[in-house]
């Protein structure tokens, strides 16, 4: 796939037929074996404008960045729009308060809270394989084998949220580096982005950096819709979720994309919808469920789109 301006679209849900062999497991097995090993890492393509090359090159100076060992995501957005939940979830770890007792470690979960809890980047790693002597091996079934969660040469990096008066929209995307990046993830609080939203993509779409979307915190959507279409009373079945999760996931690129249409990118977005929250609950369950997997949407053609991405750009190296 060339690299194209990707955007994925994360919202999320809650979740209750059990499966023989998980569709969404297997996928990010694929995902992490993709990213298992440490990155091709030719030489920046002469291609890009002079200026461009400068500002990746100096970015990831600036950054100390690892980019011979690893992939680097940047998860950045406006303040408070769940990056930090984001950034555990993907790696499958709970949320910690960001409180005195806090202690930064890169294979720890990112601190979270109601106020900005990143002041400034932090980078984080997936934590090594789960063994059965974790105390949570008892109610996970991720870590069945050394190489089922292997996303060994990942870096994610999580960005201070834009729009307070130390990380202003204006100066965001220079002031971060986020040209240095292999795939930015945008995360976002709804599917109707707003004027820091718009103004870090356009940034972006100059700099021809991939991005993922990140729609967060959508995760009081489905009861509301379920009662608005079924009745207070009724009890859901799997065909009625499915009905209803893809109405969420069409209503989201549809509002996303009427979002994007007089901001003149030069490459147009992919969309998504996915519950990283889900997600995270999903790969913790002994015994895994259709509705269950059904209530992480498209969280396996999320991480299949995002390693796709970093992996074409290295190859490149755009």
């Amino acid at each position: 796939m060339p690299l194209p301006l990707f955007a994925a679209i994360l919202i999320g849900i809650g979740a209750g037929s059990v499966v023989g062999i998980s569709v969404l497991v297997g996928l990010v097995k694929q995902s992490g074996r993709k990213l298992s090993k440490p990155p091709p890492n030719p030489p920046l393509s002469r291609q890009k404008q002079t200026s461009t090359l400068q500002l990746i090159e100096t970015a990831r100076k600036e950054l100390n960045m690892d980019v011979v060992h690893f992939y680097n995501f940047g998860i950045c957005g406006a303040q408070n729009a769940g990056k930090s939940t984001f950034i555990n979830s993907l790696r499958l770890l709970d949320d910690v308060n960001n409180d005195t007792e806090f202690r930064y470690n890169m294979f720890g979960p990112a601190p979270t809270g109601e106020n900005q809890t990143t002041i400034e980047k932090q980078k984080y790693r997936f934590p090594p394989g789960r063994s059965s002597s974790d105390p949570r091996s008892d109610r996970s079934s991720i870590q069945e084998n050394e190489d089922f969660y292997p996303f060994e040469h990942v870096m994610v990096w999580d960005i201070p949220g834009c729009g307070t008066r130390d990380h202003p929209v204006a100066t965001y995307f220079k002031r971060e580096h986020l040209a240095a990046f292999d795939c930015l993830v945008l995360v976002a609080a709804t599917a109707t982005l707003g004027e820091y939203e718009r103004h870090i993509l356009q940034e972006i779409d100059k700099s021809k950096t991939s991005v993922i979307i990140v729609i967060n915190k959508r995760d009081g959507c489905i009861e509301p819709k379920c009662r608005k279409k079924f009745g207070r009373h009724y009890q859901p079945a799997l065909h009625d979720y499915k009905l209803i999760i893809t109405e969420i996931i069409n209503e989201a690129k549809t509002a996303v994309q009427d979002s994007l249409l007089d901001l003149n990118l030069t490459q147009t977005p992919e969309v998504f919808a996915i519950s990283a929250y889900n997600y995270r609950d999903y790969m913790f369950r002994q015994t895994k469920t259709e509705l269950d997997e059904l209530f992480t949407f498209e969280f396996g053609d999320f991480l299949k789109c995002l390693t796709n991405a970093a992996e074409e750009r290295r190859k490149k190296n755009t």
